[in-house]
């Protein structure tokens, strides 16, 4: 068949041959579409996958948090009843043992003053005592050791010199204060004692 044949039944063969263009654009088309949508939703899948384990990260760090709260709570509580409890059941023997342990490697404390305040922050009772120690520097030492073993809550607040002394002498006056904590302020206790109220502390 010659070309003018050809051309004398272009309609018979290009309208099929259009079809199957335009059929194969469409399916191009098509899967272009399918290929983007799918990337699109393994894109979001891996988007969700990731929430989810960040969403777990956070439960996990929230339990984590829980439990070292309750921790804390439960530390406090005991804190608060043994070691800062009622002020009559725990200011005579933090007496005691503070003189008794001074007595224990040879030291008598002498000028002895109390004082107590509330801190307004904490709704404790702030109670020092100060006094005079004379005696070796390894008795004072040993009696340092002997205030950190306390069982109750102690702190060593202030430590100065007391004279000059001499160069004869290897003893050595100290003035001391040291603290603790109570749940609650006993007036009359206090006033047996003449301990002076201080101001209370508001920082």
């Amino acid at each position: 068949m010659n070309r003018s044949a050809w051309w004398k039944y272009v309609w018979v063969w290009l309208v099929p041959a259009a079809l199957v263009l335009a059929n194969g654009l469409w399916l191009l088309a098509l899967r272009s579409a399918v290929l983007g949508r799918g990337a699109e939703a393994v894109a979001q899948l891996k988007q969700k996958e990731a929430h989810v384990k960040e969403l777990e990260r956070m439960v996990r760090e929230l339990s984590e948090t829980q439990k070292r709260l309750s921790q804390l709570q439960e530390e406090l509580t005991r804190l608060r009843e043994q070691e800062m409890g009622p002020m009559r059941q725990r200011l005579v023997p933090f007496l005691q043992e503070v003189v008794l342990r001074a007595q224990k490697v040879g030291l008598f404390p002498e000028r002895i003053s109390y004082a107590a305040r509330k801190d307004s922050k904490s709704g404790l009772v702030h109670f020092t005592a100060t006094y005079e120690l004379t005696g070796s520097y390894e008795q004072l030492r040993r009696y340092m050791a002997e205030l950190e073993a306390i069982p109750q809550f102690v702190v060593i607040e202030r430590l100065g010199l007391r004279g000059e002394g001499s160069a004869q002498s290897t003893e050595i006056s100290l003035q001391m204060v040291v603290g603790t904590y109570f749940s609650d302020w006993d007036q009359a206790l206090l006033t047996q004692l003449g301990a002076q109220e201080a101001s209370s502390a508001t920082e």
